[in-house]
């Protein structure tokens, strides 16, 4: 992570986002407005955090679970 990016209101936005099947893991590449990718992998435990995560974060802002 760059100073840049550590600095309040500084970090560049997402533009797009993919996930990819990497053997067991899942692998997070996350496009930036700037053009750089960051690469998350994901271990099934952690993924699925994730997932229940933004689930929990979607309801509090009343979309439906579903989507």
């Amino acid at each position: 992570m760059s100073d840049r990016d550590r600095a309040p209101g500084m970090a560049a936005r997402a533009e797009s986002f993919i996930i990819e099947r990497a053997g067991e893991n899942l692998i997070l590449k996350i496009k930036r407005e700037d053009g750089r990718v960051a690469l998350i992998e994901l271990t099934p435990d952690t993924a699925f955090y994730l997932r229940e995560y933004l689930s929990n974060a979607l309801a509090s802002l009343g979309m439906p679970e579903d989507v």
